[in-house]
């Protein structure tokens, strides 16, 4: 049987999906298996599929009408029989050692869940994008700092499929920040098993991809929506009160950026920004985090060099 899992859900996905699986296939650690769940795609995503690895008994893909990507992900959930799962996106890429590094992770006693970093890059090249929201009250443990700035992300993680199941289904209810709902549930859940339960791999093993389409969806959601989400992860018992002090100041400042660049009320924003000073005067991300990214964007652009190396090999092919 295999080890591992990866879930793919992809709902039109057909300009992306092949790098995608191209991926997935050349992991330099075999023993897995992929499920792509085409959520009702009315583009040629089960052709691509077909195309670049019908082949391969490691993949199998399973159609449903169109539900969303909450529906697709628990659809896949529903088939895994590994031990191990992890889940990537219709149009993220992983690095080839991506999976050898998170399974041998896992294999130490203890450890429930493994990540790694990410790099950001925009849709058509390999151009990293920057981040500037760089946590600089970081505390070490995975969750927590989540809770201060979204430093993880789907894509970025294995962990154990019992885990996984324990901490429920996701959430088809939610509009947006569904994907980031179940992970502070998961993290929440494997971090009860104290120090040394979760391990970061401190590499950018995980591409994910930047588009038109993802970024409107982010900027546009509901700040209420936002504010309610986060307030129920904040208010778990086991935060500490400094975590949950700066993760609500840290909030506020997030939702006077959606403010300012999606919804361009300045005035809103600069309420929201004044409430995150006032939550935390000693947040130093409020006062240094937009001068970086005011110095991000005066720097040039930057490429992945594994990234266009891998982008060019499927070019070729």
């Amino acid at each position: 049987m295999p080890e591992v899992t990866v879930i793919i859900p992809a709902y039109n996905a057909a300009p992306w999906l092949a790098d995608t699986l191209r991926s997935v296939q050349e992991q330099d650690f075999t023993n897995f298996s992929c499920i792509v769940v085409d959520d009702g795609s009315t583009d040629a995503t089960a052709e691509i599929f077909a195309r670049g690895v019908a082949h391969d008994s490691r993949f199998l893909l399973v159609r449903q009408a169109h539900a969303g990507v909450c529906a697709a992900r628990n659809a896949g959930m529903e088939l895994v029989q590994t031990p191990l799962v992890a889940m990537l996106d219709s149009d993220d890429i992983w690095h080839c050692s991506f999976l050898r590094r998170m399974v041998h992770a896992l294999a130490k006693p203890g450890v429930r869940l493994a990540c790694c970093r990410y790099a950001l890059f925009h849709d058509k090249t390999c151009l990293r994008k920057p981040q500037a929201w760089i946590n600089i009250h970081a505390t070490g443990n995975i969750w927590w700092d989540m809770l201060l700035d979204s430093v993880f992300c789907m894509g970025a993680w294995v962990a154990r499929t019992a885990d996984t199941r324990m901490v429920g289904a996701f959430a088809p209810s939610l509009a947006c920040a569904e994907d980031r709902d179940f992970l502070l549930r998961l993290l929440a859940y494997c971090a009860a098993g104290g120090d040394g339960s979760m391990i970061c791999i401190p590499e950018e093993l995980l591409f994910y991809r930047q588009r038109r389409e993802s970024a409107v969806r982010t900027t546009t959601q509901p700040l209420e929506t936002e504010w309610t989400l986060m307030s129920e992860h904040l208010e778990h018992p086991s935060v500490p009160p400094t975590v949950r002090r700066r993760g609500y100041s840290f909030l506020a400042f997030k939702m006077a950026v959606i403010a300012a660049c999606a919804h361009h009320d300045l005035k809103a924003a600069l309420r929201w920004y004044a409430k995150a000073v006032v939550l935390c005067p000693a947040n130093m991300n409020l006062y240094l985090l937009p001068l970086r990214k005011l110095m991000l964007s005066l720097s040039p652009p930057q490429k992945l060099p594994w990234l266009c190396s891998f982008l060019s090999r499927g070019d070729e092919g």
